[in-house]
C-alpha cells in the first residue's frame, strides 16, 4: 500500500458513483421506528422542548462537546458539569452529591467510544436517586449506539448516525412520541456532499488539494453550525444508510480496535483506558492518554497521513467548574481512527507509528 496516498482518519467521504441512483425509499433504519434528523444537537433542542418544566437545571458530563451544551443553554438551562473518571465512567459520589445540592430536572449521560464503562449507571440505585427526584434522563447514544450490551435506562435515546459512516447527515431519536414532518436541510446536504465527494476524488483520483478539502469541510461545518431549527435526515443519507452492511462495520471495528489496543505498546507516557474489546462493544475510536508530548506525536502521525483526533476542547461553561480528573482527559486523550474504512495492515502501520515515536 503506498501510505503517502492513504489518509487514515479524519472526515469520511462519499464515492461520486454511490449518488446516481439516490431515490425515495423506505430503507432498512438501524434504530426502527426513530425520528430521524439531521443532526443530533436538533434531537436534543426537541427533547429540551418536549420536557415541561420552568425550573430549568440540567447536569451533564463534565467530559463533551459544545454541540451537547449548546442546546441547553440555547433553550434557558443552567448546565453544571458533574465528574469523569480517568476510566471514562461516572463518578457516582460527585453525581448523587449534585442531585442533592442542585435538584436538576435534567441529566443527559454519555457512554464513551462504545465501551461498557457505566456500569453503575445500570444499577437499581441510579434509577431510584432519578425516579425519586423526578429527573428526565437523555441517553446520548452516539459513541455507544452500535454496541450491544444493555443501555443505561432514559427517557430518551439519541446519536449522530453520520459520525459513523459516509452520509452527509443523519442523527436519531427515540422516546419523543409526537410525529412531525420537518423538512430536509437541503444546503447542508449540498455542502456536505461536496465536501465528502471531493475528499473521494482527491483520495482516489488524485484531484484537487489537501486545503480544498478541508475548506469543503469548513464550510460545510458553517452552514451546520448556522442552524437554529430541526430538519429531517436527507434522503440521500437514508439511502446510503440501506446501502451499509452494519454487521460488516461493527465486525471491522471490533477487529481494528483490538489490534491497536494488542500491539500499541504502553509506556510511562502512553495508556490505555480501556484495554479490551468485548463481543458487545463496538468501538468509536480507541482512546488513549498521552501524557506528555501529545502535540508532537499527534503532528508526528499526521506527517505519515495518520489523522488522530482530539475529540472535544473543554466547553467554556465548564472551564472553571470540573475536577482535576475530568480536565485530564481533555489535556491527554488521543483518539485513534479503527473505522471500517481501514483493513488490518493500516491498523498495523499506526501502530508501527506510535511504537517508533521518540518519547
Amino acid at each position: 500500500m503506498n501510505k503517502k496516498a492513504k489518509e487514515i482518519g479524519s472526515y469520511f467521504d462519499i464515492a461520486p458513483e454511490n449518488l446516481k441512483n439516490v431515490k425515495n425509499i423506505t430503507p432498512f433504519m438501524p434504530f426502527g421506528d426513530a425520528m430521524y434528523l439531521s443532526t443530533c444537537r436538533s434531537a436534543i433542542d426537541i427533547v429540551l422542548k418536549d420536557i415541561k418544566t420552568n425550573d430549568k437545571m440540567a447536569l451533564l458530563p463534565g467530559f463533551t462537546c459544545h454541540a451537547v451544551v449548546e442546546p441547553f443553554i440555547k433553550n434557558g438551562y443552567k448546565v453544571i458539569p458533574y465528574f469523569i473518571t480517568t476510566g471514562l465512567f461516572v463518578n457516582m459520589k460527585d453525581l448523587t452529591r449534585k442531585i442533592e445540592e442542585f435538584h436538576p430536572k435534567v441529566i443527559l449521560i454519555h457512554d464513551y467510544f462504545g465501551f461498557d464503562s457505566n456500569k453503575e449507571l445500570r444499577s437499581g440505585y441510579f434509577r431510584q436517586l432519578v425516579k425519586k427526584n423526578g429527573i428526565t434522563v437523555i441517553n446520548d447514544q452516539t459513541q455507544s449506539m452500535f454496541s450491544k450490551y444493555e443501555p443505561i435506562s432514559g427517557n430518551y435515546f439519541l446519536g449522530s448516525i453520520r459520525k459513523w459512516m459516509g452520509i452527509p447527515d443523519g442523527a436519531f431519536l427515540l422516546g419523543y412520541s409526537e410525529q412531525i414532518n420537518y423538512k430536509e436541510d437541503i444546503e447542508l446536504e449540498d455542502a456536505k456532499k461536496k465536501a465528502m465527494v471531493y475528499k473521494n476524488k482527491f483520495l482516489f483520483d488524485n484531484e484537487g488539494t489537501k486545503e480544498n478539502v478541508l475548506e469543503n469541510y469548513r464550510y460545510a461545518e458553517k452552514v451546520l453550525d448556522s442552524r437554529n431549527i430541526p430538519y429531517a435526515i436527507s434522503e440521500t443519507s437514508k439511502y446510503l444508510i440501506d446501502l451499509y452492511d452494519l454487521d460488516d462495520m461493527k465486525k471491522k471495528r471490533q477487529e481494528n480496535g483490538q489490534i491497536l489496543l494488542n500491539a500499541i505498546t504502553e509506556n510511562d507516557k502512553l495508556l490505555f483506558p480501556f484495554n479490551e474489546i468485548c463481543s458487545d462493544e463496538v468501538p468509536f475510536y480507541i482512546p488513549i492518554f498521552v501524557k506528555e508530548k501529545r502535540k508532537e506525536l499527534q503532528s508526528y502521525l499526521a506527517k505519515n497521513n495518520v489523522f488522530a483526533t482530539v475529540i472535544w476542547g473543554c466547553p467554556n461553561e465548564f472551564v472553571d467548574c470540573i475536577d482535576s480528573e475530568t480536565r485530564m482527559i481533555y489535556d491527554q486523550i488521543l483518539c485513534i481512527p479503527c473505522d471500517q474504512r481501514y483493513s488490518l495492515d493500516d491498523m498495523k502501520y499506526i501502530c508501527d507509528l506510535i511504537n517508533s515515536f521518540e518519547w
